[in-house]
Order: structure tokens, then sequence, then C-alpha cells
């Protein structure tokens, strides 16, 4: 106790310390986890043919299963075709090829993921250097294969998301703000959404003439889809079922642009088309009713008046997007930033910075997203969960000493936690995540049982008829071995969590754990000399101010 303001002063200076090296941690969702799987997408420019990303991927696949480590390699070209959940997340365009590895797990062949991927980064760029306008992007967090919203949040990669109202503006910037990003030292893997981009031909009608052509917009519309996809005629029962019979025109082949142009559609081919089908989807399963529905149609043998579509409508050619996706009704793409030697918080700063130096069209809005936006909503309820944590302790504490004064005392040593949590964390390069966060809050509940032990044994002292200061130091001496033997148990049963003995995955608990060992051993440690000196100090404030409460 000779020393008491040195140790005091001490504690609060390492409080200091510990609150300003806290926000250089970073925050992070979940920790990187070697889950033994890297997804790859590679992709070609748009419009590029599937037979063409097939020569790609071939390519591709070879170089992947070369590179030491890796087990088994799938590979998807273009789009499945399918109408399942799975392939709805995850489809993609004919230009793009998905690869997924599977990593050896056991014996001499196994490999850190890390290494895996830079070789993989390595046989990529190789490979792709002979398809110009290739690019390729890995993710190696195990959550890849569940698609784009799904990788941007459980990934490793910073998320900027570009929302606004016009569709083509937005696709436009994600592809500036990408261009931007890939310049920037640190960045890798560069990726936009945009780039899924199709192209896709419009055809603008001129109103006008296709009203001159007894026409409108709409009919063109269905004239063209009926020329090119033909139109159902009729349907034929066969064992039971109705089979549709489609009748459209002849055809040697895909269809040209100038063969498009020189199509004939008419007025009534098109409401001919339009009854057929209105009639064909009340019909169900009424053979009988799509007969009289037919005779009741205008007939397609009719002399229309024809109207050639070139005569009417301009070909436009334009980049679209595989799909449009919406929040709230409000159109947004993602652009995802790879990222090395940085953490994502650092990360996510960059990026959004040099994001921000192009100007956006008007209503077009940048902010980060994916597991940014995930992440900030989690921190603000783990703040609140700590919050309320810390005040159930202390309500609890207040009930059981029938004292406010008392667990403000064993309150002391959640600071005391702190300190320990935030070295250790720095120590082993964890950043501040919400598994470490879960720990701090672990703690508040943890690390007050000491304090308790302590304030308790000493009261009991005190009415007892010893002295304060004699008191505080038979608590001390007393409960040492119970406080120590306590907070070893735990530090012990949280030592294989924390040195990664859990096999795959126990990354995510690392941080957990690390926290726990490293506030409660601090706190364990100072507890024995801060406690017993504070409760000294507040207890003989009192004695003072009840001396001079008598002086008349």
């Amino acid at each position: 106790m000779k020393h008491r303001t040195v140790i005091l002063s001490a504690c609060a200076l390492a409080f200091v310390a510990a609150a300003f090296v806290a926000p250089t941690l970073g925050v992070e969702l979940f920790p990187s986890m070697d889950m033994g799987r890297i997804d790859i997408q590679a992709f070609l420019p748009p419009g590029t043919s599937v037979e063409r990303t097939d020569a790609m991927a071939t390519a591709i696949e070879q170089a992947l299963m070369e590179i030491p480590g890796v087990d088994v390699v799938t590979t998807e070209v273009g789009s499945t075709g399918s109408d399942d959940y799975m392939s709805v997340l995850g489809g993609s365009s004919a230009n793009a090829a998905k690869f997924s590895l599977g990593l050896v797990r056991e014996g001499r062949d196994a490999r850190n993921v890390d290494d895996v991927v830079s070789d993989t980064r390595t046989a990529l760029a190789r490979v792709l250097a002979d398809y110009e306008g290739a690019e390729f992007k890995t993710d190696a967090s195990g959550w890849g294969s569940f698609g784009s919203t799904t990788s941007s949040i459980m990934g490793g990669a910073v998320t900027i998301e570009i929302r606004g109202e016009d569709s083509e503006g937005i696709f436009q910037h994600a592809r500036d703000v990408a261009e931007r990003l890939r310049q920037v030292p640190g960045f890798v893997e560069v990726m936009s959404d945009a780039q899924d981009a199709q192209p896709l031909m419009l055809l603008e009608v001129n109103r006008t003439r296709a009203l001159m052509g007894g026409l409108t917009v709409g009919q063109v519309g269905l004239g063209v889809r009926t020329s090119m996809l033909g139109t159902t005629a009729t349907y034929v029962e066969r064992d039971g079922d109705l089979i549709p019979v489609v009748v459209k025109p002849k055809s040697d082949g895909l269809m040209t642009l100038d063969q498009l142009l020189e199509m004939p559609i008419s007025a009534s081919a098109a409401s001919a088309s339009g009854s057929m089908t209105s009639a064909a989807s009340q019909m169900g399963s009424n053979a009988a009713a799509a007969a009289r529905s037919l005779e009741s149609s205008p007939s397609l043998l009719t002399p229309p008046t024809e109207v050639l579509v070139g005569r009417v409508a301009t070909p436009v050619i334009v980049d679209g997007p595989v799909t449009l996706t919406r929040r709230n009704g409000i159109a947004y793409t993602l652009v995802k930033v790879g990222y090395e030697g940085m953490r994502l918080a650092r990360a996510s700063e960059l990026a959004l910075e040099v994001a921000s130096e192009i100007e956006p069209p008007e209503g077009v809005v940048v902010a980060l997203g994916g597991v940014n936006r995930v992440l900030g909503d989690a921190v603000d309820d783990m703040a609140f969960v700590g919050i309320l944590a810390v005040v159930l302790v202390y309500m609890v504490m207040a009930i059981q000493y029938e004292s406010l004064l008392y667990p403000f005392i064993v309150m002391f040593t959640m600071p005391l936690a702190l300190i320990g949590a935030i070295g250790v964390l720095t120590m082993f390069g964890e950043s501040l995540g919400v598994m470490a966060i879960i720990g701090l809050i672990v703690l508040a509940g943890v690390v007050v049982d000491n304090g308790i032990v302590m304030v308790d044994f000493i009261s009991q002292l005190k009415a007892a008829g010893m002295a304060s200061s004699e008191a505080v130091r038979e608590a001390s001496r007393v409960r040492l071995r119970p406080i120590l033997m306590t907070a070893l148990t735990t530090i012990l049963g949280l030592l294989p969590t924390a040195i990664g003995m859990g096999g795959r995955g126990s990354e995510m608990q690392r941080p957990l754990a690390l926290t726990v060992i490293g506030g409660l051993m601090v706190a364990t440690f100072l507890t024995l000399f801060v406690i017993p000196m504070l409760y000294e100090l507040i207890d003989n404030a009192l004695l003072k101010r009840r001396d001079r409460g008598y002086v008349k």
C-alpha cells in the first residue's frame, strides 16, 4: 500500500493507452477462416460467346489442378439455365466461369489457404494474359458459392454500394469507380456487378409511323415476338394432356439484324396472337373451349396490312445487366474490392475515399455496403448489449450490498480487464470484431467475481471489528489463492480455443477466447492491488467525512 499513487497512476495510463490503441485494431464482422475451399470467378468482356468462355475455363482448370494442395476442381461455364433456388442465387452469364477448389485437408500435401490463394492468383494471371479484357476474383471465405449478396457480407472484400433511380447511370458510375480503384496500391481483384452486363438490342418504335401503319407500340412488340418465336395456334390432346401447337416462320438459323428489320408484321396478326394467348391461358385443360376460342379469333389467313419492322422501329444496341437488383424500390449495384497488407477498416475507409473522388451523376449515391453495412448495425447492437450488461451487473451488486458505493469499487475491475483484452488482441494481431466484442461482454460478468470476493470479505472483517487498513491486508492475503484458482481454471479452459486446436473454423472463436484470457489475466493480477487500494481510499474518505459531520 506504500506505492498507492504509483500503481493507480500506472493503471490509469494503461487504460488510456488501451483506449487509444483500440481504434487502430480495426473492426470486422468475422475473422478470416480456413474453410479448405476457394471460390473463383473469371470474366471475359460482355458479349463473349460461351464457346470462348469454355475454352478459357478449360485452360484455367488445367492450371488450377497443377497447384500443390488442390484436391478437387469443379467448373461451371455460363448460366445453368435452372430455376432452382441456388441457381438463381449463383447464376452467371455466358461470359463468366466459376470454379470451386477443394483443398487437401490432411497429410503432407495440406497447405495454408493463403498460400494456395497466392499460387491461384499467379496461375490465373498467367492464363488470362492470353484473353484480352479478362478479369478474375478469388474468395477464400467459404461463402463464395452462396451468391453475390452472401459472399459480400461473409467474405473478406470491401463492398461499395452505388444506388439511384437511373439504372444505366449507376452501372456506368460503377464501371468508373472500379477502374479508379484498380489504380490504388494494395487493392486487388476489383470487380463490379456492372461488368456482368450483356449487349442488348432495343427497338425504338416511331409512334407516328406505327399509327400510320395501323399499329400501336404494343402491337409492334407483339408482332416481332410472334414473327420470331411463333404463336400457339391450337392444342392437341394426347393421353389426357394438352400439347400446344406453335406456328412459327421457317428459319435457317439465327436471324440477322437485316432480316429482322425486313420482317413484316401486321396489326391483325398481333391481335390474333394476343387473343390466342389470352384464350389459351383461360381454357385450362378443356380442349373444346380451346377450339371454340380459336374459331372466334381473327384468322391468321386474313389479308393483313403488313409493315416492315425497319419502317417503324430503329435498333439501338446497349449493355444491359443480367439481373436488376433493388432495395426498397431503388436500383443498386456493387463494386467489390479485395485488399492486401491492410485491415478491413482501413481498406473500407480508403476505398470510400477514392470512390468519392469521382463525381457521381445526379441522383446517384455511393456508400459502403455488404459487410460494412451489416457490421455497423452489429456494432451498434453490441454496444447496447454491453452497456446493458454493465448496468445489470451494477444493479445486482447494489441490491446485494445494499449500497451504491461498494458496487462502484467492484466495477473498477472492468477497465482493468479492458487493458488486458486490448493488449492481447494487439499482441496476436487480431481485429476488434464481433466475436471479440462478445468476449468483452462476457468479461463484464466474469471479472467482477474476483472484486466481489475481495470486497465482500473485507466487509466481513470490518463487521467483525477489524480496522479498515488491517481488513484490507488480511483479505488480500486470505483471498489470493481462491482468486488465482478461479481465474486459472477459466484461462486454462479457453487456452485450446485460443491456440486454434478446434480444427478448421476455429478461427471464429479465437478472438473471443483471446479477449477473455487477456482481460482475465490482467484484471486478476491488478485486482489484488487496485481493489484493496480503492477500498481503503474510499473508506478513509468516508470516515473523515463522517468525523467532520460530528464537529460542532
